[in-house]
């Protein structure tokens, strides 16, 4: 039987604003283990648990799982401060050391502002950037700073300690958000959206077709009521997110009558799947049918085995000749003479 619902259509951010709804009613109303919430679940430890409590675990699960890779934990948004208090800082110390008195220092300076700190392609600066994109700002930043003249502007700016917390702030926001240091290659954070995404839509096909299930086996009570609930609230959720039918039937025109190299074949599609039939009337035989879209068959007839003669089942119809001229033939009677005997010999005496 075909699904009716899909959460293929379900958007990573609707996944990730469902975990409001997971904690208001009537979610709310059912009873979930902290400790099950969070880390590796056992899965000895859900043996106790009813249908109910099992759906919301689920969920919660997934959705947590987005919900951190969107928003970020505590410890990465923390790690996300540091890094632009670094930036803002390394921005201040460079513009100080462009107004020194030293001339040599002030044209460090400036070399090191256009090395460290290119323009971005927005107008709110560094600061205003993705995770991933500030992770990647500062790992651009960490290959100018290695380099030997601009290691010497640092040096004799003295910004080698700004410089140096800088990077250290680029490379723990960088395994936060899961991002690739040095030669650590981790999933990127698109990467992990998209898993987490597939996950939710696991957890959700699942938890739908359970509660209708529960639903269909459940007699009406508290139970009921509140599988019910919960149940509108998924329903809810696909109507924000509408999609195609998962499986979608394609009707393939029928093709035009096609001639065999056998003139006395001829195949003619249809318009329907029935089985082919043959229908052998005179000397022209007429395949009618066609076969299912998604299957291609050939078809290759035959000559007739029979001789021709007792193939025939209708009447030969003969061409009579106009009635031929009677000729009348005169025979001319001649009398016919005796032949002449031959004369008798002379007796002798």
């Amino acid at each position: 039987m075909a699904r009716q619902h899909s959460y293929s259509g379900v958007s990573f951010e609707g996944y990730v604003g469902f975990w409001a709804v997971l904690q208001a009613s009537p979610w709310s109303s059912v009873p979930v283990a902290g400790a099950l919430q969070t880390g590796t679940l056992d899965p000895a430890a859900t043996f106790g648990l009813t249908v109910l409590p099992w759906c919301r675990l689920m969920l919660l699960r997934a959705v947590r799982a987005a919900a951190d890779i969107s928003n970020g934990t505590s410890v990465t948004v923390d790690l996300d401060t540091a890094w632009d208090n670094a930036q803002a800082r390394l921005d201040l110390m460079i513009a100080a050391a462009q107004r020194s008195s030293d001339p040599a220092e002030q044209s460090a300076a400036t070399r090191l502002r256009t090395a460290l700190l290119p323009t971005v392609a927005n107008t709110r600066g560094a600061t205003q950037l993705s995770y991933a994109q500030e992770v990647d700002y500062g790992m651009a930043q960490e290959v100018q700073a290695a380099k030997p003249d601009v290691h010497a502007d640092i040096v004799l700016t003295g910004l080698t300690s700004v410089v140096a917390q800088a990077s250290s702030a680029t490379r723990a926001l960088a395994e936060a958000v899961g991002a690739s240091t040095g030669t650590t290659h981790r999933l990127t954070l698109r990467a992990e959206q998209v898993a987490a995404r597939r996950a939710c839509n696991n957890a959700f096909t699942v938890v739908h077709d359970v509660l209708l299930t529960t639903l269909a086996a459940t007699a009406s009570g508290p139970v009921h009521t509140t599988a019910t609930a919960m149940f509108q609230t998924m329903s809810d959720l696909l109507t924000r997110y509408p999609t195609t039918p998962v499986h979608t039937v394609v009707h393939t025109p029928a093709a035009a009558p096609s001639t065999t190299g056998n003139p006395d074949v001829t195949i003619v599609p249809a318009g329907t799947g029935t089985t082919p039939t043959v229908t052998a009337a005179g000397p022209t035989a007429t395949v009618s049918g066609t076969v299912a879209p998604t299957t291609t068959s050939t078809t290759t007839p035959t000559a007739p085995t029979t001789p021709r003669h007792a193939r025939k089942t209708t009447p030969r119809t003969v061409r009579l000749l106009p009635a031929a001229k009677k000729h009348t033939a005169t025979v001319k009677k001649t009398t016919a003479k005796p032949k002449k005997k031959p004369a008798k010999a002379a007796k002798k005496k």
